[in-house]
C-alpha cells in the first residue's frame, strides 16, 4: 500500500484505488471494482471506513445479514473464498476466480 493521503488527492475514490493498489482486497481481483464502506454509510469517506471489493465480493458483503439459504458451505483452494452453494451439479465454480471446485455434499447447511 502506498503512502498516498488526503493532502495530495481529493477524491476519496481515487485515493482509494491507489491505496488498496487497484485489487480486490478480499479475492485479489483487478476489475469490476467497488468501493465499499465498512459502516454502511456513504457520506463517511474517511479512508479507514473504505476497502476495495470486486463486484462479487461487494454483493457478498451486503447479502452477509440476509436469510440463510439451504446448501453446501463451499471454499475455494485456490483463492480461499468460501460461499454457500445451492445448485445442484456436484462440479461449480468459484465465483471469486472461476476456479473448479467439487462440491462435497457432506457439508449440507440445513
Amino acid at each position: 500500500m502506498s503512502s498516498i493521503t488526503y493532502n495530495h488527492i481529493k477524491s476519496y475514490r481515487v485515493l482509494a484505488y491507489a491505496y488498496f493498489d487497484n485489487k480486490c482486497q478480499r479475492c485479489g481481483k483487478t476489475k469490476k471494482l467497488r468501493i465499499h464502506h465498512k459502516d454502511e454509510n456513504s457520506s463517511n469517506n474517511d479512508l479507514s471506513n473504505l476497502t476495495l471489493l470486486c463486484s462479487e465480493c461487494h454483493g457478498l458483503e451486503h447479502r452477509k445479514g440476509s436469510r440463510p439459504k439451504k446448501g453446501v458451505n463451499s471454499e475455494c483452494k485456490k483463492c480461499g473464498h468460501s460461499w454457500l452453494y445451492t445448485g445442484k451439479n456436484p462440479m461449480a465454480s468459484c465465483p471469486c476466480c472461476g476456479s473448479k471446485i467439487k462440491i462435497n455434499k457432506i457439508k449440507k447447511n440445513d
